[in-house]
């Protein structure tokens, strides 16, 4: 799971809510996703989600992407 937390999430498939999608932007808050064919944005902090079968909370990925490279994690 840290490594997962450690890479590019672009293009990754997510669970959220139940519904499944993929990630298409990642913004130091936000995450923009495509589900059902609709973009949807959402702010990392406030959501708990699935990605690549691993559950994660999205306090963990509050950062710049190239920023969480460096970040420790436990």
């Amino acid at each position: 799971m840290k490594r997962l937390l450690r890479s590019i999430l672009i293009g990754k498939k997510i669970v959220l809510d139940g519904n499944e999608g993929k990630i298409i932007d990642e913004t130091q808050n936000m995450l923009t996703l495509e589900m059902a064919g609709r973009r949807k944005k959402i702010i990392k902090k406030c959501h708990r989600m699935t990605i690549d079968g691993y559950d994660i909370s999205g306090e963990d990925l509050v950062g710049k992407p190239q920023a969480r490279i460096k970040k420790k994690f436990r």
